[in-house]
């Protein structure tokens, strides 16, 4: 048994641009607050100025809102990169699920091993069925000091 398991390489690539993409998004899920126009006259000499930048910012606006996601990303491009991605580790998922049932095996088969001083031996012995079948065969062939230090 290897310990500790590494994972495989490419689920850690999904893993690495699903980060980057949850990062990106996480920068954006409020919407900017207004500029406040106000104080940009205030502060200027010629507020005939932010009033320009005002018109430009509104008309930009409309165009950048008018537009979909696929003018900015190239979706279909993004969709196969990620499909590759998800392909390549669904194989590794499924090995991954194997490798876990066995090692809920095995902790299973050590839970039942787990002794404690109130455990008795007969519950030692119906955990380790071999070890009875060995002390049965010395008391049947009278190895009454058998591993006793002389």
């Amino acid at each position: 048994m290897n310990w500790p398991v590494k994972p495989d390489p490419a689920i850690l690539e999904l893993r690495i641009e699903v980060g980057k993409i949850n990062s990106e998004l996480s920068k954006y899920t409020k919407p900017p607050s207004p500029i406040d126009w106000k104080s940009y006259e205030a502060k200027m000499k010629d507020p005939s100025f932010v009033e320009i930048f005002k018109r430009k910012h509104e008309k930009d606006l409309a165009s950048f809102e008018a537009k979909a996601v696929e003018d900015f990303f190239n979706v279909p491009e993004t969709e196969a990169a990620f499909s590759v991605l998800i392909k390549n580790t669904e194989p590794l998922v499924e090995k991954s699920r194997e490798e876990i049932r066995k090692l809920e095996e095995e902790l299973s088969k050590l839970k039942k091993l787990y002794t404690t001083r109130e455990t008795t031996v007969d519950e030692v012995l119906d955990a380790y069925p071999e070890l009875r079948q060995q002390i049965d065969e010395e008391i049947a062939n009278h190895e009454w000091e058998k591993g006793v230090v002389p």
